[in-house]
């Protein structure tokens, strides 16, 4: 497996969700990878402060209220989707389009005297030399 995909499992090999194949190969890819080994670390500290948070009773009143936003909010999840539909692709366009703008910075344009350095009788002297003409 890859770090990657061992990372992902991570969560699961904590809660000891994985089959007992899957469950062996992260534990001797932590032998061997540190970067993997921390992150493991990281979220079994995470796990415990979880684990050990006290617990507090919450009032009838603020579960009725709650109860009654989560109805109001998912009758209205309707006309978000209709809204996502309307403006995602607009959004998508701008920031596609600012993102190209955005690289396009980067890149400078030459000027004319950075041409000015052709051959005597090449075509690039004589056009050049036509151009200043036309001044």
């Amino acid at each position: 497996m890859k770090c990657r995909e061992i990372q992902e499992k991570l969560s699961a090999y904590i809660d000891k969700e994985l089959n007992p194949d899957q469950f062996e190969n992260i534990t001797q890819h932590m032998v061997h990878c540190s970067e993997c080994s921390s992150k493991l670390e990281g979220l079994q500290k995470v796990d415990t402060v979880l684990n050990n948070a006290p617990l507090y009773n919450v009032p009838a009143k603020f579960s009725k209220k709650l109860m009654q936003e989560i109805h109001i909010t998912s009758s209205s999840t309707e006309n978000l989707k209709i809204i996502n539909l309307i403006f995602a692709p607009v959004t998508k366009f701008f920031l596609n389009f600012f993102t190209l703008i955005e690289s396009l910075k980067s890149f400078r344009t030459a000027t004319l005297d950075e041409f000015s350095d052709f051959p005597p009788c090449s075509m690039g002297y004589i056009y050049f030399n036509l151009i200043d003409q036309r001044k």
